[in-house]
């Protein structure tokens, strides 16, 4: 066997890559990974520029839509982890040159206003040094101790404006914005609008994930991915030409959105996304979860007519899916389809040409808000009209209250499904002699055998299943994961892959996880 001395750079590259994919998420992951560069001097050489590629400020986590916990952060390093950085480290070893990325996780103690002036300390400070900065990657992070804390502080909304200014002064070839937080603050609000302003117009990536309005003042005719995680309507958004978007994510923040804001060229009532691969439409709510049932409308109420030529990645999530909103892509070449969402919205997909997908993903809930035959009904239409052997299709269920009664399922070209629940049925092994193109098979059961505490009782649980099943299932499935709660883990382990290699015999891949 080859040591890995004798393996050419590319393949060590490839494996430091694996190796240090997550020391660009906070300063203490970074940290771990310059043991990588104390090897040898080839390892070095060649694992410098990934390591110093990213300047960090801050120790909080990269955040999407979730507080941190606060046993991450012990009490006594809560307002160390906001005043720490590698830029000095970097710049010490003469690698100020290689610094690409800019990430900056930062939890506020008391208000934003102080990691931004340390924020702006570290990068105004070397600026001269950080001349190939090309992404601002900044996250403001709360703990669940800090979420009180007082964000309402106009006074010193121009200091932190100015901030934003003399950082765009500092670097002033930035071409990716990513802006995140997960609380409203007159004084963020102000940095990130400010911010905002100054760049878009050279921007080709830009993600706002900030509760509050961007504004009207930012044009972009260069954008090529945008995600705005909290749309509101035309007042409240920038001028975006949609030509040159390749990725764009919506995910309003107040009840609809309107496409208005890629309505660039006035002289016409066409708004074309010409290069648009991927779409993706949200309700879900960033930052503080709001539960409302209410699909959020995305349809186009402006009289603009939207082409999307090229998109073949619609992604479809808590919003309302009605034959309105899907005459917006009845001309476009689709090959994937998620949605998330009530069975009783999926009719309107039958307006699509479904059959020339490569797969669809469908993720609903059984029991609510539609009844039980309404389910079987709709699932078993929009499932019997996909008969061609290359479309994936999947189908995830969240299970509420209720069991699926494989008497009344007809899903022939269902390859993928994922049940989730307090407790499934025969850990879905009765449906499978329904579901004769399956391929892969996941079953969420964390309530499973909670009632069964020791060996004998689960046996007692078990023996009906294993004479049930003591035969091969005639079925297509290759790969089965099941889930439980870590409890009942270990009891389970045993007895649940006795029964899965007792009537699936030939699967490649079987995993038991919590």
């Amino acid at each position: 066997m080859a040591v890995i001395s004798s393996l050419p750079d590319d393949i060590i590259l490839d494996i430091f890559g694996i190796c240090i994919s997550d020391a660009y998420s906070c300063l203490e992951e970074w940290k771990r990974v310059l043991s990588v560069l104390a090897v040898c001097r080839r390892w070095r050489a060649l694992a410098a520029p990934m390591v110093y590629c990213t300047a960090i400020i801050g120790n909080g986590p990269v955040i999407e839509s979730s507080y941190a916990k606060d046993d991450e952060f012990p009490p006594d390093t809560r307002e160390k982890c906001n005043y720490s950085s590698n830029i000095d480290l970097v710049i010490a070893n003469g690698y100020g040159w290689l610094v690409e990325h800019v990430v900056t996780t930062q939890m506020p103690v008391q208000c934003y206003l102080q990691p931004l002036r340390y924020i702006k300390r570290m990068l105004c400070t070397h600026a001269s040094q950080l001349t190939g900065v090309r992404v601002l990657n900044m996250s403001f992070c709360l703990t669940m101790a800090n979420i009180g804390l007082d964000t309402a502080d106009h006074e010193h909304r121009p200091e932190a404006a100015q901030i934003a200014r003399d950082i765009a002064t500092s670097l002033p070839f930035v071409d990716s914005v990513f802006l995140r937080s997960m609380l409203e603050s007159d004084i963020l609000l102000s940095f990130a609008k400010t911010l905002a302003n100054i760049y878009f117009g050279q921007l080709k990536e830009f993600e706002w994930t900030i509760p509050g309005n961007i504004g009207s003042e930012c044009t972009s005719a260069k954008l090529e991915r945008c995600n705005l995680r909290h749309a509101n309507n035309e007042q409240n958004l920038p001028l975006i030409c949609p030509r040159q978007l390749e990725r764009l994510f919506i995910a309003p923040f107040s009840e609809s959105f309107s496409w208005r804001c890629f309505h660039f060229d006035k002289t016409v009532n066409t708004v074309a996304f010409d290069n648009l691969q991927s779409l993706v439409l949200s309700g879900r709510r960033a930052g503080i979860s709001v539960e409302d049932d209410r699909p959020v409308s995305l349809v186009n109420s402006q009289p603009l007519e939207l082409m999307f030529p090229r998109l073949v990645h619609l992604k479809i999530n808590h919003v309302a899916v009605t034959e309105k909103t899907m005459a917006m892509f009845i001309g476009s070449p689709l090959k994937v389809i998620d949605i998330d969402g009530p069975i009783d919205n999926m009719e309107a997909l039958q307006m699509l040409k479904l059959r020339s997908l490569d797969a669809l993903h469908v993720s609903t809930w059984f029991g609510f808000p539609v009844s039980d035959n309404e389910f079987y009904q709709k699932s078993n239409v929009m499932f019997q009209n996909m008969d061609l052997a290359k479309l994936e299709t999947t189908l995830a269920v969240n299970i509420d209250g209720n069991q699926l009664d494989p008497a009344h399922l007809y899903w022939p070209y269902l390859t993928i499904l994922r049940l989730c629940s307090e407790y499934v049925d025969e850990f879905g092994l009765n449906l499978v002699p329904q579901l004769p193109n399956l391929v892969h098979l996941t079953v969420y059961a964390f309530s499973a055998g909670e009632e069964e505490s020791d060996e004998a009782s689960l046996q007692s649980m078990f023996s009906p299943l294993l004479a049930r099943y003591s035969e091969r299932l005639h079925s297509k499935i290759t790969s089965v994961r099941l889930a439980f709660s870590q409890d009942r883990l270990q009891l389970f382990d045993a007895l649940v892959t006795r029964l899965f290699q007792q009537c699936l015999p030939e699967l490649s891949s079987f995993k038991i996880t919590n």
